[in-house]
């Protein structure tokens, strides 16, 4: 960078033109184009297409899981399949820290469900929001439960080759869970 400024200044100083100054400005704007270098994902067309297949599938396990009455499994076997390392440590630091406390813990609601009951839960509307970079996006959807429609957004983590989430944030009511969870054990 310092060699290009070099060279645009001594160029200033050896155009005779009378328009030196539109000439600088060109260079400048030349070298700011040349520097600026943005990594974009791999294919995004493929990693929308494969991020949204598999949240589509977790939301499937979960609409099974939730509508069976857990035959399918509990919200924690659900976190072991489908969400990230550092999720599941959250979660786990934060059950640790309720088991100090007394009363009411801090999952009061389920994040899976947006509420503390489910009955016909399913997501539909299941969109990419957002693709950062080859392994972390944001998918949004509308979770069905009872009567209501929540909208949530899913921060996906590519890990170990799956992707995973990361966070749930419940658009609808404002709440970022993982924040949350992280606010109540710095209490």
């Amino acid at each position: 960078m310092k060699t290009n400024l070099l060279f645009v200044l001594a160029m200033t100083m050896v155009m005779p033109s009378c328009d030196w100054k539109a000439k600088l400005a060109d260079a400048i704007d030349g070298m700011a184009e040349d520097s600026v270098q943005v990594e974009e994902p791999e294919d995004l067309s493929a990693i929308k297409a494969e991020v949204t297949q598999r949240v589509a599938d977790i939301y499937a396990h979960l609409t099974k899981a939730m509508n069976n009455y857990g035959e399918e499994g509990t919200d924690l076997s659900l976190d072991e399949l489908y969400c990230s390392d550092d999720w599941r440590a959250t979660v786990a630091a934060v059950y640790r820290h309720d088991m100090m406390l007394d009363g009411i813990g801090f999952f009061e609601a389920d994040y899976w469900v947006m509420g503390q009951d489910a009955s016909n839960v399913y997501a539909d509307n299941i969109a990419v929001e957002e693709i950062l970079d080859n392994d972390n996006a944001s998918v949004v959807l509308d979770l069905h439960n009872f009567d209501s429609v929540t909208k949530v957004r899913v921060d996906m983590v590519r890990e170990k080759g799956e992707w995973m989430i990361d966070d749930f944030t419940d658009l609808t009511h404002d709440l970022d869970w993982k924040a949350a969870m992280n606010e109540n054990l710095a209490e």
